[in-house]
């Protein structure tokens, strides 16, 4: 029921969440299938995905009636849908490539068996490589595949030290000792640049902010002169929704605040 409900309330978070834990279901089952698992309860899975199915109903009747709209397929297009059999998401596809030799080799050293477990974090991976490139076989790419990134890092990045404790069963206490100690160095080293990354982005402005802030006036006479939902032509700096975004939310922000 709890993994039902949170899988579930990912429609509702982020759709590249829920469509690629869709996609992993599917993979999983297929293997499974497969190799004959005999341990695999199919129908508890089965119950997870139509529990979730159904916790997901407003999801999918909001999208229903979103894509009812006029201005749907237009609005897809400014979001950046591109029709394209195009092959995408090469980094994800590398790093996940990278996993699945691993799988192999540690597989054929009898370190990896074949069990419900082993096979579901099998499906992860491939479904990161599966999922940046579901527009090969829907011709639909939208906001492409970065936004995939972060889940397909976070399942490779897991199944990556899973593997290593398997490595390391047969070795010396000492041996598990410094290679424990050299993934916490670099899973610190990697997290705090990424963490220092974030925060001078989100606290500081760069010059390209600074240089924004000399639209607030245009912005200003659009609220006063312009109509609701009228189309208006500008330049790169402003068209880029990015930036436009940012730079009409912290125009709101302080200019309420007579600032």
């Amino acid at each position: 029921m709890a993994s039902a409900i949170s899988f579930g309330f990912l429609f509702n978070l982020y759709p590249y969440y829920w469509t690629f834990y869709v996609v992993v279901f599917a993979v999983f089952i297929f293997l499974s299938l497969i190799f004959r698992l005999k341990d695999v309860s199919y129908k508890k899975y089965f119950l997870i995905f139509c529990g979730g199915m159904f916790v997901a109903i407003p999801y999918f009747i909001s999208l229903w009636q979103s894509s009812k709209l006029p201005g749907y397929n237009e609005s897809l297009i400014r979001l950046g849908m591109i029709f394209t059999h195009f092959p995408s998401g090469i980094d994800s596809v590398l790093v996940a490539s990278i996993v699945v030799v691993i799988f192999i080799i540690l597989y054929f050293k009898k370190y990896v068996t074949i069990n419900q477990q082993n096979i579901f974090l099998f499906s992860g991976v491939l479904s990161a490589i599966i999922i940046v490139n579901q527009h090969l076989i829907t011709g639909k790419n939208i906001e492409f595949s970065s936004h995939y990134m972060l889940g397909n890092m976070f399942w490779c990045a897991f199944v990556v030290i899973y593997l290593l404790s398997l490595w390391l069963k047969d070795k010396s206490q000492k041996i598990q000792k410094w290679i424990l100690i050299l993934v916490v160095v670099v899973v610190s080293f990697i997290s705090a640049q990424g963490t220092v990354a974030i925060v001078k982005q989100q606290v500081s402005y760069g010059p390209a902010d600074i240089y924004i802030q000399n639209y607030a006036p245009i912005f200003k006479w659009l609220n006063n002169n312009a109509k609701l939902d009228e189309v208006v032509c500008a330049n790169d700096d402003i068209s880029n929704s990015k930036y436009l975004f940012i730079q009409l939310f912290r125009f709101v922000f302080y200019d309420k605040r007579g600032s």
